[in-house]
């Protein structure tokens, strides 16, 4: 990667280890709709508090296996169909 280094600020950190955490604990409590809508049982996906982003995984057993982090405005089904990883379980 070139150009200028990104910084992750505290609270941009704190949020992202917040919704894993949430989702290590609950990862039932984030929406399947882009699963249905795209034909990729089991994707979910989970918004970040205070950022218009959302976090796209697929639970497997003993772990969650994160897609993407996509910002909600962009063409959503390009982001997850193009570079699709493999549904299924690889543990």
């Amino acid at each position: 990667m070139s150009g200028k280094p990104a910084i992750l600020r505290q609270r941009a950190e704190q949020d992202i280890d917040e919704a894993l955490a949430h989702l290590s604990a609950h990862p039932g409590s984030a929406s399947p709709r882009w699963g249905h809508e795209l034909g990729l049982p089991g994707l979910h996906a989970w918004p970040l508090t205070r950022f218009p982003y959302l976090i796209f995984f697929v639970e497997r057993p003993g772990h969650l296996d994160v897609w993407r982090v996509l910002h909600q405005r962009r063409d959503l089904p390009h982001g997850l169909l193009n570079d699709e990883p493999t549904l299924p379980d690889t543990d």
